[in-house]
């Protein structure tokens, strides 16, 4: 893991299990915290805190792009067909998966 992710990660606050969704609205609530025209802080530190979140998202995001594992070596997220969903789900479930129809 590079120090960049391992920055962005650290801004966001994500834990090891968030998802592509987590990250997302984790970006718009921290958008709209610090978003110059929202921010009630110095302009100087909005326009800073924005650029960073922006630039950490696409971080995040071509990290998740490029690889089946999210944040954590452990949270593998498969991309299967729909043979291959409906093989992994169902199986030799007689009523639904590979069997069916063998029964009667």
């Amino acid at each position: 893991m590079t120090d960049e992710l391992k920055e962005a990660i650290a801004l966001f606050g994500l834990s090891e299990t968030v998802t592509i969704n987590g990250i997302e609205v984790r970006y718009h609530e921290m958008l709209l915290k610090w978003h110059p025209d929202t921010c009630r802080e110095n302009s100087e530190r909005c326009h800073e805190m924005t650029r960073k979140i922006i630039q950490s998202y696409k971080i995040l995001m071509l990290h998740c792009r490029g690889c089946p594992i999210l944040i954590s070596e452990a949270k593998v997220v498969k991309n299967l067909s729909p043979d291959a969903y409906w093989e992994e789900h169902f199986g030799d479930d007689w009523m639904w998966g590979r069997g069916f129809g063998k029964r009667f």
